[in-house]
């Protein structure tokens, strides 16, 4: 079965949030223990649940999480934590109140484009 574009746009998203934020070495810090990690041993992690669409794909809203964090119970409120020290208390709530507005699901078009604009954010990165 052929993979849809929403797991297209995931797949090259999560690596566009892992690699865009890692260091020359290829680490990046988790933003809930904030440990290092190779970015390609961190999953993306979505402050705001990625089915509110609307910030589904969006660089503020996701960051690297270790795995051990990202299954944890209650990572949630330790990522709401970490982002409010990293980015303050006006950009965490401006995340909820953007989070939580209504958004149409993307056209099929415009997955397209995203796919294709992410793909083109990622060549900035080369090899990592």
């Amino acid at each position: 079965m052929p993979l849809s574009l929403i797991q297209i746009a995931d797949a090259f998203f999560s690596k566009l949030v892992r690699v865009s934020r890692a260091n020359e070495t290829g680490a990046v810090q988790c933003i809930c223990c904030g440990h290092s990690f190779h970015w390609m041993l961190v999953d993306c992690g979505h402050f705001i649940t990625r089915g509110h669409m609307g910030l589904r794909y969006d660089l503020d809203n996701c960051w690297p999480v270790c795995r051990v964090c990202h299954v944890k119970p209650g990572h949630q409120s330790d990522y709401e934590v970490a982002l409010t020290a990293k980015k303050g208390e006006e950009f965490v709530a401006s995340l909820h109140e953007r989070g939580y507005k209504y958004f149409r699901a993307r056209t099929d078009e415009e997955m397209e484009e995203l796919i294709k604009e992410t793909i083109e954010k990622l060549t900035v990165y080369g090899n990592k």
